[in-house]
């Protein structure tokens, strides 16, 4: 009979733990986001260093250097994310704008 109560007692404190790490996670989690200037939420990303940092992961920027019309741009950078390149979306959107910017017929 002690092998089952102490099951009980194993699970419960198991499921116990579990839900005070769970509701400590979200105490975390819930704070208020950072309004400051200087907070990452409210920088955009630089499509130049984007370009020069996770494009150039897996080429050269003379390959960048082609010239192409906006739509073509933005399909290509779609391909890329589709490839693996790690862009958020509006990492993507940043490069997308840097590459039509400054690489555009």
């Amino acid at each position: 009979m002690g092998g089952k109560t102490g099951l009980k007692k194993q699970t419960f404190l198991l499921f116990f733990l579990s839900w005070v790490v769970m509701v400590s996670l979200v105490a975390c989690g819930g704070a208020a986001p950072s309004t400051s200037p200087a907070s990452p939420a409210n920088i955009a990303p630089d499509g130049k260093t984007l370009v020069e940092t996770r494009c150039t992961a897996c080429h050269s920027l003379s390959r960048i250097q082609q010239k192409h019309n906006a739509g073509d741009w933005a399909a290509i950078v779609t391909t890329m994310v589709r490839r693996g390149a790690q862009l958020n979306y509006d990492e993507k959107a940043a490069v997308t704008q840097y590459l039509v910017a400054n690489y555009s017929q």
